[in-house]
């Protein structure tokens, strides 16, 4: 899936998780160097962080299964088995008789590709923003006399 994605040039710009060569550290330094570029120019920068953790266990699959066929031409056997992962996924471990469930390979890159729609929703609106996993920062650049009303 990922040659996929990254051939057709599908992954999500402000993404930066779950991509080869990025991490959490590529998304501090994106974010850190628009805001001192705001900075520079005599803006001041307001950012507000959404959280959306644990939202996976919530997805509606056939929204995913949608957007997967829609926005990144998954179909066929591929988008079955995706099916079949979704539905018959089952992990867990036993530590001191303690049963304790864990998350898949698979799950953080769906996630991210159902968060698509998100980072357009964000970007057609002309904010600046970028995600990491189920951390999504938005921020705008004010101007020192704007900011004030503009954040009221």
């Amino acid at each position: 899936m990922n040659v996929h994605l990254n051939c057709k040039h599908l992954f999500i710009r402000f993404q930066t998780v779950y991509k080869q060569f990025h991490s959490r550290e590529t998304t501090l330094l994106n974010v850190h160097n628009d805001i001192a570029l705001n900075m520079d120019t005599g803006n001041v920068t307001a950012l507000r962080r959404l959280d959306v953790s644990a939202v996976f266990d919530t997805i509606d699959y056939s929204v995913l299964l949608d957007r997967l066929s829609d926005w990144y031409g998954i179909s066929g056997t591929a988008l079955t088995w995706i099916l079949s992962f979704l539905i018959l996924r089952f992990q867990s471990m036993k530590i001191r008789k303690k049963m304790l469930y864990k998350g898949s390979v698979l799950g953080p890159l769906l996630f991210t590709l159902h968060n698509t729609p998100l980072s357009s929703l964000i970007h057609n609106h002309k904010l600046d923003h970028h995600l990491y996993a189920d951390d999504t920062q938005v921020y705008i650049s004010l101007s020192t006399a704007d900011s004030d009303l503009s954040l009221k």
